[in-house]
């Protein structure tokens, strides 16, 4: 429950500062805090053997799947309440279910589409295309749980023969290294209190993971996931708190669907319906973040 309010409480941190700072910088940031902290902290124990990957290829994707993710993530907070855009990103363990399917050559049942096929109904019902105050910039979060899911693909792969310590590591020093080159083309000085709210940013979301690991070493996936879609509960409270923003009648229907929907795949029936991949349910469960 922690760990979610933390991840609720950094996606409205973002929309926050990107009222006041470019997006780029806000990536560059997040992104290099990341780079850093993995780095002074995983290099004291693991050494040079930290840089070594037998799979540099699929390391470098995963970096730019997850730049993406960031990109449409930040972008959808601009467009929409959070309550709505972390409702949608919940729609990621299914979308892994159906990548898994056609990547892992894993056998996915009926139950499983329909669960997906009533998640992404519930998306639309969110977004709801054909409402007068629909923009295009809405599908941005279902962009973002396409990549987000194909992330989680690829780190299903990568740590079969890289360590944990070392994909961390290239996670964040991929996103680093691309969102150096981007952000001179939108730099500008900042104040010292945004940049104070963007390093208190990479605390929460930090933290968060943190305290997820925590969980997931205590409990069953199974078990957790329930309590992982109070992260909707905790973004919305958050949205309406700081920008004002409360769901319609018909968000609120898109959501309980979602919700739904996701929670019915963590119920086990024969075989898990929750996910695709062992261990990609855990990994998804906190969004992009």
């Amino acid at each position: 429950m922690a760990a979610v309010a933390a991840f609720a409480a950094f996606d409205t941190g973002i929309k926050f500062v990107t009222l006041a700072a470019p997006i780029a910088i806000v990536i560059w940031a997040r992104y290099v805090l990341q780079f850093l902290i993995s780095a002074f902290t995983l290099f004291p124990r693991h050494g040079a053997a930290l840089f070594r990957t037998q799979q540099p290829r699929l390391q470098f994707a995963r970096g730019v799947l997850l730049m993406l993710s960031t990109i449409f993530s930040v972008l959808s907070l601009g467009a929409m309440p959070v309550g709505e855009v972390t409702a949608i990103g919940m729609l990621t363990p299914l979308a892994i279910t159906a990548l898994a399917s056609r990547t892992a050559a894993e056998p996915v049942d009926s139950g499983r589409w329909l669960l997906l096929v009533g998640g992404l109904l519930g998306a639309l019902i969110v977004i709801r295309p054909d409402h007068a105050a629909f923009r295009a910039a809405m599908l941005l979060p279902l962009a973002m749980v396409g990549s987000n899911a194909a992330f989680q693909i690829l780190t299903s792969r990568v740590v079969r023969t890289d360590s944990v310590a070392t994909t961390h590591f290239y996670t964040g020093a991929v996103g680093a290294g691309l969102a150096t080159l981007a952000v001179p083309f939108a730099w500008r000085i900042l104040p010292a209190g945004t940049w104070l709210l963007v390093a208190l940013l990479a605390v929460f979301v930090s933290v968060g993971h943190y305290l997820l690991a925590m969980a997931y070493a205590r409990a069953r996936p199974a078990v957790l996931t329930p309590f992982l879609y109070f992260q909707i509960v905790f973004a919305t409270v958050a949205g309406w708190v700081v920008f004002s923003d409360v769901p319609g009648p018909w968000a609120w229907v898109g959501i309980a669907l979602i919700a739904g929907c996701g929670l019915a795949g963590t119920r086990p029936s024969g075989r898990r319906i929750g996910t695709a991949v062992p261990g990609l349910a855990r990994a998804a469960a906190g969004g992009e973040s």
